[in-house]
């Protein structure tokens, strides 16, 4: 599925996902020059406080001087636990002249991802 999520006029990502099994691929790109900047891979795992609560473990490889793990491994790590499944998230956004107004929303984007692709997602299916 891709969907287009507007966070406020002028700060619009894209956001494509899939199920693959039981696992969940994710990309978000956006701004004026979309790009893959940094890729996350997160794993479920039971909390070190709580065993009855699920963490993830999250690796992340970045590309040379971004920052895209900021979104993504947020991304990756909180749909990992939650959906207790290996989730990849390539993430890449660029906003020239961005002003710290925008940057401040922009930080709020890996929950606004999160909630949009746990309320959307299909359950795994044996056939994917």
């Amino acid at each position: 599925m891709k969907k287009l999520l507007i966070l406020q006029p002028g700060i619009e990502l894209w956001i494509a996902y899939e199920r693959m099994g039981d696992d969940l691929t994710v990309a978000v790109y956006g701004g004026d020059r979309p790009h893959i900047g940094s890729i996350a891979i997160a794993i479920p795992r039971p909390s070190l406080s709580d065993a009855a609560k699920f963490s993830a473990t999250t690796s992340v490889v970045n590309v040379t001087g971004h920052k895209d793990d900021v979104v993504g491994a947020q991304v990756a790590s909180a749909l990992s636990a939650r959906l207790r499944c290996v989730v990849s998230v390539s993430c890449g956004i660029h906003f020239d002249n961005i002003t710290s107004n925008q940057l401040q929303v922009l930080m709020q984007a890996p929950g606004v991802i999160v909630a949009e692709i746990l309320h959307n997602l299909p359950a795994p299916s044996s056939n994917d």
